[in-house]
């Protein structure tokens, strides 16, 4: 039970804890506040109710250390509402020791997806990979077999290189035959290894007599590339070029490029086997009005079975100069570029 006395007793009260040292009193707006159910040790509740404890320091109601402002059941700090233990603030759920943000401590950093594979991440080491885009002619991709001739082949294959390896100055190339240059001989000697640093091949020789298993062919990043299994085939890649990496004689060499392994077969053969040197798209249309072709081989080579004419990671079959027979024969004119000196 709580009684409120006039002001005049409080100043009677007062003089009598000064001359006994044993009580408090607290003026409430002109008012002594009693609480009957007072602590014996002589703890005197506040305006708020709040037991003041003489041992302690801690409101009976509250359980709060007058010192730490602390709460002795839940941990919690009065001012700041951190809890002592964690760290943690109850109303952010922000960890102290976590800095900025108010993500729950509990809650896991969001997945950001795989390591960026920007500039500067390649290997050293590479010196052959398939490109990993499409060629470029001016800065837009290309639309048939004009892949800006030799020049703008090799300078593709330059610019994918410094986007993983920016300091690279050595000479690059694409492996492509013409009318007048072999593919063979562009590249230089060798060795050559992939972007894991594995052996491609030690020479010239060895990389046409006993080519290289798919599992090695890899992009300037250091991936493979859909092909045989996989959902989205994409395994042409252009190089114009025979089984020994060169050009091709006549039509009779190449005509057995023109005979696919699901029996299709070009009705126009023609004497072309580098999109006129690499700077045409061809007509297009129907297979009827196609007159320019180019020779691809198959980076995943060795899924075809034995005695298969598109068993041949450089010279597997023709392909018409346009996008569209580009994209029917599963390609989207990629290449093989070579580290030549």
């Amino acid at each position: 039970m709580r009684r409120v006395l006039p002001f005049w007793i409080c100043q009677l009260a007062l003089a009598i804890a000064l001359a006994f040292g044993a009580a408090y009193c607290g003026n409430a707006g002109g008012f002594l506040v009693v609480d009957d159910g007072g602590d014996a040790n002589g703890g005197v509740e506040d305006d708020s109710g709040n037991g003041g404890d003489e041992d302690g320091g801690t409101g009976e109601d509250t359980g709060r250390d007058e010192d730490t402002g602390r709460d002795e059941d839940t941990g919690r700090d009065e001012d700041t509402g951190r809890d002592e233990d964690t760290g943690r603030d109850e109303d952010t759920g922000q960890d102290e020791d976590a800095g900025g943000g108010t993500m729950d401590a509990d809650t896991p950093p969001p997945d950001t997806g795989p390591e960026d594979t920007g500039p500067g991440t390649g290997n050293p080491q590479m010196s052959f990979f398939i490109t990993s885009r499409p060629v470029e002619r001016n800065g837009q991709a290309i639309t048939g077999g004009n892949l800006g001739g030799l020049a703008n082949a090799d300078a593709w294959c330059t610019q994918l290189v410094r986007e993983v390896l920016p300091q690279d100055r050595r000479t690059w190339r694409a492996y492509l035959s013409t009318t007048t240059s072999d593919a063979r001989d562009r590249i230089g000697t060798g060795p050559w290894r992939n972007a894991n640093g594995e052996m491609i091949a030690a020479n010239v020789d060895e990389l046409h007599n006993n080519p290289p298993a798919r599992a090695l062919l890899l992009t300037e990043t250091g991936f493979g590339w859909p092909g045989g299994g996989d959902e989205n085939i994409e395994h042409d890649i252009i190089t114009g070029s025979n089984a020994q990496g060169r050009r091709f004689a006549n039509l009779e060499e190449l005509r057995p490029r023109f005979t696919f392994s699901t029996g299709f077969m070009y009705p126009n053969v023609t004497f072309d086997f580098s999109c006129n040197n690499y700077t045409t798209d061809g007509a297009g249309g129907s297979d009827a009005q196609r007159m320019n072709y180019h020779v691809v081989g198959h980076w995943d080579w060795d899924l075809s079975p034995e005695g298969n004419t598109s068993r041949s990671w450089n010279s597997s079959h023709v392909v018409a100069c346009d996008i569209a027979a580009m994209d029917r024969d599963q390609g989207d004119g990629r290449l093989y570029c070579f580290a030549a000196n």
